[in-house]
């Protein structure tokens, strides 16, 4: 599994990252470059993350997956009443305003590693990194590459690798 993961992420190499988004708990990173403007802009790679990630700086971590279920900084709320799956709501939302929007985060790809589980570490040329950890063992989709140029997807589970 750890050869197949790092040969399929190696088509990242280089690439910078473009936008992190999500769809209620389910968080895309795109790398690359725009392929196409409709409806939204779409990049030429994406990772589709449903395990638990986290992106750290300077031995911080700076967001992670279970973000998207906190409130960002200025909710006044009732933490119990935050209604998460809003976009803009969460404290995942307001750290990629301010890590990727802002570009503080847009550099490229500068090397990969895939452990034996199906998680993977990318590190980015300005220090970032991006880690992923599998964390079950069912067949369950714990994260996806869209691979557009080559229209295929590399699907990782708890129990193995499929290229759909």
């Amino acid at each position: 599994m750890q050869s197949e993961i790092h040969k399929h992420l190696s088509l990242l190499q280089q690439l910078s990252i473009l936008d992190i988004g999500r769809a209620a708990d389910l968080v895309w990173f795109q790398f690359g470059v725009v392929e196409s403007q409709q409806p939204e802009p779409v990049a030429s790679y994406a990772l589709h993350m449903q395990c638990p990630w986290r992106i750290t700086y300077e031995q911080k971590i700076v967001m992670g997956s279970a973000d998207v279920y906190r409130p960002r900084s200025d909710y006044s709320g009732d933490p119990d009443l935050l209604e998460w799956d809003v976009a803009g709501m969460s404290a995942l939302d307001e750290k990629v305003r301010i890590h990727v929007h802002l570009n503080a985060m847009k550099r490229t790809v500068e090397r990969m590693m895939a452990d034996h589980y199906g998680g993977f570490t990318i590190t980015f040329s300005n220090g970032y990194q991006f880690e992923s950890f599998i964390h079950e063992t069912s067949d369950a989709e714990l994260w996806r590459l869209l691979m557009r140029t080559e229209q295929q997807h590399f699907v990782v589970n708890g129990q193995g690798t499929e290229v759909v």
